[in-house]
């Protein structure tokens, strides 16, 4: 065995190049891509999300800056008084949106950004959807701080 390794006189030897499986599954995606024109589709689909969460921006206080980049969505979630993270309020959209069937990340530094970040594949239908349910889970988070707000004011 060691005569046969030695008769080698460069290493080539990796799990990374030329194989064909992965190849031609890596060709067939792109190829699935390109006759789909999903890239057409994330830019038009990530445009309507994005139109539509500044939307929402300007209906809730609590939505800070709206981020996007393609199909890659955030919202920060604050405190509108004070400007502060509100990571109490993320995770309350975050679990009102799982109930409706809508699932979402959560990042951020401090915990505070919501993440919509569909498959490329994504429809204006489902993407239509996908706001309808964070609209209501924003709706939720706001009759409970509006609640809560009155109820120490004792309006």
């Amino acid at each position: 065995m060691d005569d046969l390794m030695n008769c080698l006189t460069a290493n080539s030897i990796s799990t990374s190049r030329g194989n064909p499986i992965a190849m031609a599954t890596g060709n067939a995606v792109l190829d699935f891509i390109d006759s789909h024109e999903l890239q057409t589709n994330a830019v038009e689909v990530g445009r309507f999300l994005f139109d539509g969460q500044r939307g929402l921006a300007t209906r809730y206080s609590p939505i800070g800056e709206v981020r996007v980049t393609g199909l890659i969505l955030g919202f920060e979630l604050i405190e509108p008084k004070i400007k502060v993270p509100a990571v109490a309020a993320t995770n309350a959209v975050l679990a009102q949106c799982r109930e409706r069937g809508l699932l979402i990340g959560k990042g951020g530094l401090l915990g505070n950004v919501l993440r919509v970040t569909p498959p490329m594949t994504v429809t204006l239908d489902e993407a239509r959807q996908a706001l309808g349910m964070l609209d209501d889970g924003l709706a939720v988070l706001s009759r409970h701080v509006g609640d809560r707000r009155r109820a120490v004011s004792g309006a």
